[in-house]
């Protein structure tokens, strides 16, 4: 007879076989997004588990993760609101065989193959995901970093683990935490090929947040300083806060207490409601005054909080429009209006102040070349001189005395000078002008990018308000 545990994990890799067959035969969305959140349900109780040490599970959960892989990769799955579902319970269950991997070592391999499959797949969704579908695309990014710590080996421990212990004894002692503080350095040694820095910190958070149902317990084991950090760093980092912060708000299970602090924050970190602000000032002037590669930088990452804002916006949307979210109702849809009247308040383009200013330095740099020419010109052919000339032909034959001949080569002397003076300022103030030139463009880059958000962001609120009015 099978175990308890078999029957569970045999039992939920039927839900994601069920799923699979809800999308290829029976073409039953409704089923299959019930399904996942079933899946998804039974994930977080693992993860809770497995950080409290009474882990639900003998067997592993490498058959889930299968067969979640082979809805993932149909090529017909183009329902954004199915990615929406479909890649929290992806990336749940990867990271679940990938802590499974780390705490039995050996005895749990996983195929190259495997991991190369996940990954490729993860990319080939990311390439296609709509502009909007910020959620997803962190969820996936998850569950590529995810699929790259699938298979440890004896060498990794016993680098990170003290030589004088026994690699096997340590290792099952560790919990989710410990491993996390184990990965922390390998990420040093192998950042070119191995996961990136961003998802160990926000995973670790999240995972820590699904435990946490009170305030105290989430006082306790959530570091608001890598909360503040998460934010600063913006990108993937702020993002998955969003996804911390709405979690906890969704958890059947935490306290109100705990869903008032996560959604209006406090002195130590900015909740929820907050998030749809966030922006990045650019002192874009500033960045002249150092080399141009500096304003290359900003302008490849212009905006690094527009996908939290985006994702932030979306969620209270969602709040403010389901009546089992009714605490937070009204005030995300006042703060939803508030974010729209802000963005249509802006009468003038993104930098259209830092643009004027630097075509105008533009055209100073242009006027002081064109006198700088001018003067060259008066100094090379003014009065007979000749540049150099004066050196290869003395005047002497022009009968003129001696002192006659030193006083004009030390006017000579003085104009090659004045005239090396000038080449050199207006070869200052061209590498300059090419530098302000191109600088422009990328403001110009910036400032389109900029507009494009708002246009998104303007758009996004408008629609909400047009079915929730």
């Amino acid at each position: 007879m099978a175990s308890s545990n078999t029957a569970t994990v045999r039992l939920m890799t039927e839900t994601a076989q069920d799923i699979y067959k809800c999308l290829t035969k029976h073409f039953d969305t409704d089923q299959a997004k019930k399904k996942l959140r079933e899946l998804y349900r039974n994930g977080i109780e693992i993860l809770q588990r497995e950080f409290t040490r009474t882990s639900l599970l003998d067997s592993d959960v490498v058959p889930i993760m299968l067969e979640l892989n082979k809805t993932v990769a149909l090529e017909t799955l183009h329902h954004h609101f199915l990615h929406r579902k479909l890649c929290k319970v992806y990336r749940i269950f990867i990271e679940i065989v990938w802590i499974q991997c780390y705490l039995k070592g050996d005895e749990q391999p996983i195929w190259t193959k495997t991991k190369n499959r996940i990954r490729e797949d993860s990319e080939n969704i990311l390439s296609v995901l709509p502009k909007r579908a910020v959620e997803a695309e962190f969820e996936y990014a998850c569950a590529r970093e995810a699929a790259k710590c699938l298979s440890p080996s004896e060498a990794f421990w016993f680098k990170y683990i003290s030589q004088a212990a026994a690699i096997a004894a340590a290792i099952k002692a560790m919990d989710i935490s410990d491993i996390w503080i184990a990965l922390k350095p390998l990420i040093q040694d192998y950042k070119e090929d191995w996961i990136q820095g961003w998802y160990l910190d926000i995973q670790h958070l999240r995972w820590l947040a699904t435990i946490a149902t009170t305030v105290s317990a989430f006082n306790k084991t959530v570091s608001k300083e890598e909360i503040k950090a998460c934010i600063e760093q913006g990108g993937h980092c702020s993002v998955g806060i969003v996804l911390v912060f709405i979690e906890i708000i969704k958890n059947p299970h935490a306290e109100p207490a705990l869903k008032d602090l996560v959604f209006h924050g406090n002195q130590d970190f900015c909740g929820l409601k907050h998030m749809i602000d966030l922006e990045h000032k650019h002192g874009i002037l500033d960045y002249l005054k150092h080399p141009t590669e500096i304003l290359r930088a900003v302008a490849r990452n212009p905006d690094r909080y527009w996908k939290t804002r985006t994702l932030a916006m979306q969620q209270l949307q969602r709040l403010a429009s389901k009546q089992k979210y009714h605490r937070y109702k009204d005030e995300s849809s006042a703060l939803l209006r508030a974010r729209l009247e802000k963005l249509n308040k802006k009468t003038s383009a993104p930098f259209q102040e830092e643009k004027q200013q630097m075509q105008s330095m533009v055209q100073i740099l242009g006027q002081q070349i064109k006198e700088l020419n001018s003067r060259e010109h008066d100094l090379m052919w003014g009065g007979g001189f000749k540049g150099s000339h004066y050196k290869r032909n003395p005047t002497e034959a022009s009968g003129l005395s001696e002192e006659e001949v030193s006083q004009y080569r030390a006017s000579m002397e003085a104009r090659a000078e004045k005239l090396e003076e000038i080449q050199k300022d207006k070869q200052i103030a061209s590498n300059r002008l090419k530098e302000i030139e191109e600088g422009l463009n990328q403001v110009e880059s910036i400032a389109a990018f900029s507009e494009s958000v708002e246009k998104d962001e303007r758009e996004l609120l408008q629609e909400f308000f047009k079915i929730n009015p």
